[in-house]
């Protein structure tokens, strides 16, 4: 990551502000779900916070993922979902990213989530499925800083958040970039700093 980027992470008052627009670059062109489980909300259904900044999460995610958690805390299979879009400044700052160590670019700005892997990790610590939705939602906020190298893609909210278990932590969404390629899958998300595990 450039050091202009680093300096960004460290100081949320230096992070550019997202634009006041109603739709995000790349995601009302690109989304599509011709082979994904239905969400009732569409590209252009981005939830909003303060100001008018667009959420990447949809509005109906949080209870798309909560249905996929519990069919997975069942040992059933769950559906790949799509759950969401990267903001314009995440979307741009994580492809330059990806050209600047020679990986290929994300064509397609939406975001799509099985979550085996991060409720099978979680679940190993001890974290509950509504643990699991706030680490996914905070680290899926529209401050979250993206960060890229050959091995890794990841985007993470630079302000702690009190976790319930006495920890301050800094919630880590972690992306598969290859499979689901045009598209990104939220692969993973874990709460760096918690060294306070949950009672098991």
């Amino acid at each position: 990551m450039s050091t202009s980027i680093w300096s960004v992470w460290q100081s949320s008052n230096l992070r550019p502000r997202e634009p006041k627009s109603r739709a995000l670059p790349g995601c009302a062109t690109h989304c599509r779900r011709k082979s994904l489980a239905p969400l009732a909300s569409s590209p252009l259904d981005c939830a909003w916070g303060n100001e008018g900044e667009t959420v990447p999460l949809y509005k109906d995610a949080e209870k798309a993922i909560a249905e996929n958690l519990l069919r997975l805390s069942l040992g059933e299979r769950a559906p790949m979902i799509a759950i969401g879009c990267f903001t314009t400044i995440q979307f741009t700052e994580l492809n330059l990213q990806r050209g600047a160590v020679g990986l290929h670019l994300l064509d397609d700005n939406e975001i799509l989530f099985i979550g085996k892997h991060l409720h099978d990790s979680r679940s190993r610590d001890g974290y509950t499925r509504e643990d699991m939705i706030a680490q996914i939602v905070s680290a899926m906020l529209p401050t979250s800083v993206t960060f890229t190298s050959e091995i890794v893609t990841f985007a993470q909210n630079p302000n702690p958040r009190n976790d319930g278990y006495g920890n301050m932590v800094n919630d880590r969404a972690v992306f598969e970039m290859t499979k689901k390629k045009p598209k990104a899958e939220l692969y993973s998300v874990m709460p760096k700093g918690d060294q306070n595990k949950p009672p098991k």
